[in-house]
């Protein structure tokens, strides 16, 4: 199993130039090859075994190709452009007008452990925007729809991560080994670099639980799920990463509609014990 001293160095890799892919991943970007902790329990490899292994196509590593618009990034809807635009308007720099946006993801828009979702219109960003929530996957997508509606070139990478808080708790049924599969966080391209940012977790949740709030670091780098709380106790490790992609796959957002059965148990589970990352 990771440390957490390599799972901070391990998660904050990511994509130092175009044309390169994320550290320890493979190029094709087909898959998120994984690397098992020996002490992962067999429940958790059995799930990772049975829904980890999602083709999710082509990476998107030319810049050019993460600009435009598409089905759950809508970047060109109304409410995401005039948000960009009030956010932004007196910024001069991309990397300002970046933490900014990254800032307003993470804290405006609610973390949200166990989603509603019938179908992909559920991921797109004008949607999160307005219901004013979202898990990872939705609020990675309104932050590259509110990137490109910027003019910064931004995609969309999975991570698959074990999440301390959630071992041996009453998600084991539907998150064995606290493994969470297809974790989602974006790739913005800022100063000839890919850089990775996870909104996911906003500040009230962080401050209320004593989870280390994810920051931009001032001098560049990635903005990643820490290894550790501020206690010191272990929270996320890292398995394996691919991105960027220029949209949401198809098999990602299908696979979770589908599994409308586990969402409600989860939403269940939150209700009653008020449970969250």
């Amino acid at each position: 199993m990771l440390s957490p001293a390599r799972a901070r160095t391990a998660i904050g890799v990511c994509m130092k130039a175009e044309g390169a892919a994320i550290a320890g991943q493979q190029e094709s970007g087909n898959a998120i090859h994984v690397e098992l902790p020996a002490d992962l329990p067999l429940a958790a490899r059995r799930h990772i075994a049975q829904w980890g292994h999602l083709d999710l196509g082509p990476l998107s590593l030319n810049p050019a190709a993460c600009l435009q618009p598409t089905d759950v990034m809508d970047s060109e809807s109304a409410t995401v452009v005039a948000l960009a635009g009030e956010l932004t308007a007196r910024l001069e720099h991309d990397g300002e007008r970046a933490a900014t946006l990254f800032r307003h993801v993470r804290d405006a828009i609610r973390y949200d452990f166990a989603p509603t979702l019938p179908d992909r219109t559920a991921w797109r960003a004008s949607a999160t925007l307005a219901r004013g929530q979202g898990f990872c996957q939705q609020k990675a997508v309104l932050l590259v729809a509110l990137a490109r509606a910027s003019g910064i070139p931004a995609g969309l990478v999975f991570q698959h991560i074990v999440d301390w808080k959630l071992r041996d708790t009453r998600f084991e049924a539907v998150l064995p080994g606290g493994v969470i599969l297809f974790h989602g966080l974006c790739a913005l391209w800022l100063d000839g670099a890919w850089r990775a940012m996870d909104p996911s977790l906003d500040s009230d949740l962080c401050a209320r639980r004593r989870y280390r709030l994810v920051e931009m670091p001032v001098n560049g780098g990635d903005a990643l799920l820490p290894a550790d709380d501020w206690d010191g106790n272990r929270h996320f490790d890292l398995l394996g990463q691919a991105g960027p992609y220029a949209d949401l796959p198809v098999p990602v957002s299908d696979m979770l509609v589908a599994l409308a059965e586990t969402w409600a148990e989860m939403r269940g589970l939150v209700a009653r014990t008020g449970a969250t990352m």
